[in-house]
């Protein structure tokens, strides 16, 4: 089983979109060969929703959100997924919407992504730089540190410097290189590749998607040994440019799970907005590790089954086509394809 996105979008009678998701579902480690799987919003939440259309009053968003949640809980359960983690990021989402989540079981997570506002003018960026942020560009750029938009480079520098990234991390690498590639081959109105460079070599890199007139500091890495070449400084000084002169009026460069980083992206001059990942489970432990009576026999896996099932406790976290599903009194289809 390899992983497969849903998709789910809402219509009127007149076929008009009121409220589009996604999950990616991909098998579990160990679990996978026994069909079980996990669910997961495409991690680039701007795209994956739930996103509702913003004009609509609040009880009509409520119900959109009630008809999503039986839709995609429908097609989940059928796919064995075990749990379920939704990101969402919208600016009418907050406790007003609550109850058609928890009710249906889901838990409610609070998290900020920093969001940054581009201003009107280039001359303005600067000032809204800390001075220790305009003091790193500045010796980046002393020691010789280039960054360049959209270049001709092969995937496989950028996938070696993502690797290197996440392996110093201690973070297991969540895409494959056939999945940055594909997003590689996408258009420049669609996605932006910063590079960093030091005497001609590739340091770092930075991927942004743009969706409206947001841009989404989506995927990044470096080498730390060029660490005192400033590469997160300075692409991120050329994502701000690049993104001003394309009539981009927002950037959202992401969460925080550490200080330093949290520290790092207020200096660029963004701010923490609150997002929220909701979680579900549909399987206790109970017939799970009956259904694992198999796996356990053989040599360490035990072992192995009791810390997945410790995760699970703890709340880690192709298209398809069928039929459609109408649901409310009067206005609404919901569609999977």
């Amino acid at each position: 089983m390899h992983r497969k996105v849903l998709r789910f979008s809402v219509h009127d009678f007149e076929d008009d979109i009121l409220a589009v998701s996604s999950v990616c579902v991909e098998p579990l480690p160990l679990l996978g060969t026994m069909g079980y799987s996990k669910g997961d919003s495409i991690p680039v939440y701007h795209f994956s929703g739930p996103i509702v259309r913003d004009d609509l009053p609040s009880q009509m968003r409520k119900k959109l959100y009630e008809g999503l949640i039986d839709f995609m809980d429908e097609e989940l359960r059928k796919r064995r997924v075990l749990h379920v983690t939704i990101r969402i990021w919208d600016p009418w989402f907050g406790p007003t919407y609550f109850g058609p989540w928890t009710n249906a079981g889901y838990r409610i997570q609070r998290y900020h992504t920093y969001m940054y506002a581009v201003p009107r003018d280039e001359s303005q960026i600067n000032e809204k730089y800390a001075g220790s942020f305009r003091r790193e560009i500045k010796q980046g750029l002393q020691r010789a540190g280039t960054v360049e938009a959209n270049p001709t480079i092969d995937s496989e520098k950028i996938y070696e410097l993502y690797l290197l990234s996440m392996t110093e991390a201690g973070v297991y690498p969540r895409y494959s290189q056939e999945e940055i590639t594909f997003v590689l081959n996408w258009g420049n109105n669609l996605r932006d590749l910063y590079i960093c460079r030091y005497e001609g070599k590739p340091i770092g890199f930075a991927i942004s998607l743009k969706f409206n007139k947001t841009a989404i500091y989506w995927l990044a890495g470096m080498d730390r040994n060029f660490a005192r070449i400033r590469p997160a400084n300075l692409i991120a000084d050329e994502f701000i440019r690049h993104s001003l002169g394309r009539g981009v009026r927002a950037i959202d460069f992401g969460g925080a799970n550490t200080e330093g980083l949290a520290h790092f992206k207020a200096s660029i001059g963004a701010d923490p907005k609150p997002t929220f990942q909701l979680t579900k489970y549909y399987c206790t432990t109970l017939p799970l590790k009956l259904g694992l009576q198999p796996i356990l026999k053989l040599p360490g896996a035990k072992e192995m089954v009791k810390k997945k099932m410790s995760l699970l406790r703890r709340g880690l976290q192709s298209s398809f086509s069928g039929p459609v599903q109408s649901f409310g009194k009067d206005f609404v289809q919901a569609r999977k394809g």
